[in-house]
């Protein structure tokens, strides 16, 4: 065997090997599908807990950013290490425009405004509806109040 096709034959396995899926049909935890009623009860519950946890962590971990950021730009600080971790401030630019790019702007965006509420009054456009997009919760106690 050559060297050229000794390299063919490792670049074939090695594509072969990466284009590989492995899954398994078996599931760890039961199918929503064969849920219970009292099992999907659950899981409700468990969803709007978790969620109500992440917002709190998000929340703190908003004001944990501020006075970190306060830290960084008190002791002008761009970077710093911490054992596995680099932590680095951000800079943002934000820019302005003239007045005339403005107006010239909101009138583009008004005229394709305009485009798509034709082609919606004409049926020109397509419209896919997914009925289960995502989750929305609401706060019951808050309304019975």
């Amino acid at each position: 065997m050559n060297i050229i096709t000794a390299r063919h034959l490792v670049k074939t396995q090695a594509k072969a090997t990466r284009r590989r899926i492995f899954f398994s049909i078996d599931p760890r935890t039961t199918m929503p599908a064969t849920w219970s009623e009292a099992d999907f009860a659950r899981e409700c519950v468990r969803y709007t807990e978790r969620k109500e946890e992440i917002e709190a962590l998000e929340l703190e971990q908003d004001k944990h950013k501020k006075m970190l950021l306060d830290y960084f730009r008190e002791n002008d600080l761009k970077e710093f290490t911490v054992v596995n971790h680099t932590i680095a401030a951000v800079k943002k630019t934000k820019k302005t425009y003239t007045r005339k790019c403005q107006r010239e702007e909101q009138r583009l965006k008004d005229q394709i405004k305009a485009m798509k509420s034709l082609e919606e009054d004409n049926g020109d456009c397509t419209v896919e509806v997914n009925e289960f997009n995502h989750i929305s919760v609401k706060h019951l106690g808050d309304e019975m109040e």
